[in-house]
């Protein structure tokens, strides 16, 4: 989104603290590259997408996604801890229904040197004969966190990590830089799953999406 070349990503290149290890590290200009891609794409599908919530409510209006700027030091590598027997438990949508996931285990990782963890769902089975097998690897990552209610859409935001992988070592990235808000924030055509209270940040994840409304 709203890329300005190669030239400004280097220029903008600075130290940050690298996650979870306490020491100064450049942000790699190709990171900042793929960085303004993503939110580039995001943009586009937020204008065109016919699933777009802008297309689909014509009360509200695109004028583009609201980021923070890059900020290396929440990027960070987590593993994936899962539960020997993943339990179904129920959660809500922001209309208040009901909703079922399936807790399938948990995400250790460190931020600013200090650890944390969030927990790990998938779709039940009955979610995914409506939303299709090939969701059966897709693992849901939510949070909240301190900047909730203030600069960032109260409910929550999402994370997109890899697929499940059958490597018990695999270490998925966890790029808050690309924490986005679920279609619900934009409009009330949409509903979406709340977060938990077991996935609370106890810090202000000061990276990503911002809030799109400023009366939310």
């Amino acid at each position: 989104m709203m890329l300005r070349g190669l030239f400004l990503c280097i220029t903008i290149a600075a130290a940050f603290v690298c996650a979870g290890c306490g020491r100064q590290q450049t942000v790699p200009p190709v990171y900042l590259v793929e960085l303004k891609e993503h939110r580039a794409t995001v943009d586009s599908t937020m204008r065109h997408d016919p699933l777009s919530p802008f297309l689909r409510d014509s009360t509200i209006s695109f004028t583009g996604i609201k980021w923070y700027p890059p900020a290396f030091e929440f990027r960070t590598e987590a593993r994936l801890h899962r539960y020997p027997v993943p339990e179904q438990i129920a959660t809500r949508g922001t209309r208040g229904e009901p909703r079922a996931v399936v807790r399938y285990g948990y995400l250790t990782f460190k931020l600013l040197n200090k650890d944390y963890r969030l927990n790990v769902h998938k779709f039940t089975e009955e979610e995914l004969k409506k939303r299709g097998e090939d969701l059966h690897s897709y693992l849901m990552v939510w949070f909240t966190d301190k900047t909730n209610r203030t600069e960032t859409y109260p409910v929550g935001r999402y994370l997109e990590i890899d697929p499940e992988s059958p490597d018990s070592n695999h270490l998925y990235v966890l790029d808050f830089n690309k924490a986005y808000n679920p279609y619900c924030a934009y409009t009330t055509h949409y509903s979406c799953a709340v977060p938990t209270r077991d996935d609370v940040l106890d810090l202000a994840i000061t990276a990503g999406e911002k809030k799109y409304h400023d009366d939310h």
